[in-house]
């Protein structure tokens, strides 16, 4: 895994099938957690919950959890694609400095605030630049395809 790459929790398949994600309409979030925890596409149930602790430090840029804006799922020919907006934490004096970082994209909507996915971030310092979360490398604020699902 490098940085910069999205993997998809297996859970994530199960609960598709147990109606748990209207990935149309619920709010989809991403927090920012440390290394303390790192994630794994195996992690048996994942939640907000598990990692939340591990959350970076809030502070200037980053006060929490993001809302994705302009989230989207839709279906053509047989590709249903899950789109959202990307978006910027911005840089501060009083941010999270030189800390290895995960996003976790979960669903902020679902009972138990189930995940999604996890973005490998690498090294992060919101103390010396803006730190970027690019959706199939699109810039801040435009829609970028964050997974694709296709039947054949």
């Amino acid at each position: 895994m490098a940085t910069g790459d999205l993997t998809v929790f297996e859970e994530f398949a199960d609960e598709i099938g147990e109606k748990i994600h209207a990935l149309g309409s619920d709010t989809l979030t991403v927090g920012i957690i440390n290394n303390t925890l790192a994630p794994t596409a195996a992690d048996a149930t994942p939640r907000w919950g598990d990692y939340s602790a591990n959350q970076i430090g809030t502070g200037g840029g980053y006060t929490g959890p993001v809302d994705l804006t302009g989230s989207t799922y839709t279906e053509a020919g047989g590709v249903a694609t899950l789109a959202a907006n990307s978006f910027t934490i911005s840089q501060n004096a009083s941010g999270q400095s030189s800390v290895t970082a995960w996003g976790i994209l979960y669903n902020n909507t679902a009972t138990n605030d189930e995940a999604i996915a996890f973005i490998e971030l690498g090294v992060i310092d919101i103390t010396a630049g803006d730190l970027v979360i690019k959706f199939n490398n699109v810039a801040s604020g435009s829609p970028g395809t964050i997974l694709t699902t296709t039947v054949s």
